[in-house]
């Protein structure tokens, strides 16, 4: 009796590493797909900002300039919209596996539907972790492209009002 209580305390803190462990990637992933989703928001408002900013100042704007700012822009818009489609196209298959599970040969089996939900949930949060890394490059390259190339035309909005 002594030894099975002995293993059973030794097993405890195994127990509560694993909840741990559990309890952050829960938190890591749900933290990553809100940070995704304002990321988009905020994103496509600059976007719109730009193009707003663009049919001000293209009468001002140097040709040259013009163009370099067409180009930040169009490697700003590449890295979100790769990302989001890659982002959307994994999504969508964990959505037709998780669909092709919930009506499969176990929809009728309540235990083995649950450790198949569990599956599906465990793997998404693991992919969500693994996505960060990625998420980062792409909205610092969105960033960055961005805000240079809204920088030319604030700067030449600038220059023109002192003119």
């Amino acid at each position: 009796m002594k030894e099975a209580i002995e293993q059973l305390a030794r097993g405890a803190p195994r127990r509560q590493a694993e909840e741990i462990i559990e309890f952050q990637m829960r938190v890591t992933a749900n933290a990553f797909e809100r940070a995704s989703a304002y990321n988009s928001v905020l994103i496509l408002a600059c976007y719109a900002s730009f193009f707003g900013l663009w049919q001000i100042t293209k009468e001002s704007l140097d040709p040259k300039w013009g163009i370099v700012a067409a180009l930040l822009m169009a490697i700003s818009a590449a890295s979100f919209v790769i990302f989001e489609v890659a982002k959307t196209f994994y999504t969508s298959r964990q959505i037709l596996k998780l669909q092709k599970t919930m009506f499969g040969p176990h929809k009728n089996n309540p235990a083995k539907l649950l450790e198949e939900f569990n599956k599906y949930e465990d793997k998404a949060r693991i992919v969500n972790i693994v996505l960060v890394p990625f998420w980062y490059v792409s909205f610092s390259v969105s960033v960055l492209t961005g805000v240079a190339a809204l920088i030319i035309l604030v700067s030449t909005f600038i220059k023109a009002l002192l003119a």
